[in-house]
């Protein structure tokens, strides 16, 4: 089993957003992260309270895309973003929360690709 920071080493990008503390579920944040597998390929999830879980490793049912394009994971990052600040504000709730860029990308894969970090 994977620790949580084994789980987080290949994510690229993340964003949280806050949750009410009224939520009826206890749910304290959503997560929506970018990762990069091993194939080469790019995965966008989406969790409630991933840290709260007992095993580290995100479910299958927690991605929302999986392709090899990388503005396909940035399109389907930033759609889920956008679905998950619309209900919040619905709940009351205005979370300043950044797009995913292209740029927060490129440079973890740069240094993924070349095997160093960009100086």
């Amino acid at each position: 089993m994977k620790s949580q920071s084994e789980v987080r080493s290949s994510w690229y990008a993340t964003r949280t957003i806050p949750m009410p503390d009224s939520d009826e579920r206890g749910t304290a944040s959503c997560l929506i992260w970018i990762e990069h597998r091993e194939d080469g390929s790019w995965a966008v999830g989406r969790a409630s309270d991933l840290t709260q879980r007992e095993h580290a490793a995100p479910r299958d049912s927690d991605y929302v895309f999986i392709g090899f394009e990388i503005d396909d994971a940035l399109d389907a990052a930033n759609g889920a973003l956008e679905d998950d600040l619309v209900a919040s504000e619905a709940d009351g709730i205005t979370a300043d929360v950044s797009p995913f860029l292209r740029r927060d990308l490129e440079s973890p894969l740069n240094e993924w690709f070349w095997g160093r970090r960009p100086s």
